[in-house]
């Protein structure tokens, strides 16, 4: 269908083989991607970034995973030109002293967003103005999933799982000269212990816990378990059928309560739940 449609405005134009985009395309903008969020670990204000993490295995059979996002906060500057949405990342004061790092290319970005492009270039020599014309700086809150990794057949043990951690610790960290901060996960017990090995410090995810203190609820009130599932099922009814959606949009507007869209239970994965406002 695309070669139909597109045969017609541009005749000339070949579709590259899908070997091209898994030898060629996918690769480069993989690197591209992680070009990137070196650079920006790089300009991390402090040494430390906070890591949060977490495992799963796969429902349809493929192994076991685990996944760290990297949280920390660079210093973004904006000067007389502010109003056209052009900002800058500073170097942090622990690399000042080191290097003066000149934005190569900025975009748009609004405080209120969550989040911005952005790209700079170390040079060698020195400063002694870094942030000329600046007239506003503030932290900016980054975050990026460093590596999801299949452990396949490998042990699911608590060695295995601080080799991994480290493993990226070296790839990401360590070459920027930044260690682990806090650690947020849930209270796996391999998972804790893999921590401890690594002598990282763990915080218990919030998510977690008050998911586990809403489940235990749940259990000593059996009658409540019961009212969910139907009202589960009534929920589901009206997200599967479109008339009946569509008929009970045009009744509630008559029965006086506000409208209000329909809950959709998912399950809940921790890799971000709860962390993004501890970090």
């Amino acid at each position: 269908m695309f070669q139909t449609a597109d045969g017609g405005g541009v005749p000339q134009y070949v579709v590259p083989s899908r070997h091209y985009f898994s030898r060629r395309a996918f690769p480069s903008l993989l690197n591209q991607v992680e070009d990137k969020i070196k650079c920006a670990l790089h300009n991390a204000i402090c040494g430390k970034v906070h890591i949060t993490t977490d495992t799963w295995t796969s429902k349809h059979g493929q192994g076991r995973y685990i996944s760290l996002t990297a949280h920390w906060v660079n210093v973004v500057a904006a000067g007389p030109e502010a109003d056209s949405g052009l900002v800058h990342v500073l170097p942090p004061p622990r690399i000042a002293g080191h290097y003066s790092l000149t934005p190569v290319a900025s975009s748009s970005y609004s405080a209120s967003s969550s989040s911005y492009s952005s790209s700079t270039t170390p040079t060698s020599g020195h400063r002694k103005n870094l942030t000329p014309n600046f007239s506003t700086t503030w932290g900016k809150r980054q975050q990026a999933i460093l590596k999801l990794m299949c452990l396949g057949d490998k042990p699911h043990t608590a060695q295995e799982l601080c080799r991994s951690i480290e493993q990226q610790n070296d790839e990401w960290l360590l070459p920027v000269s930044l260690k682990h901060g806090l650690l947020v996960c849930d209270n796996g017990r391999y998972l804790v212990a893999a921590l401890g090995l690594a002598g990282l410090t763990h915080i218990p995810c919030l998510a977690h816990v008050l998911n586990l203190v809403v489940q235990k609820f749940l259990k000593n009130y059996p009658d409540m378990s019961e009212m969910l599932l139907k009202v589960r099922s009534v929920c589901a009814h009206f997200r599967r059928s479109h008339s009946a959606a569509s008929r009970l949009s045009a009744l509630q507007p008559s029965c006086s309560p506000p409208h209000m869209r329909r809950a959709h239970q998912v399950e809940l994965h921790l890799t971000y739940a709860g962390v993004s406002d501890a970090v």
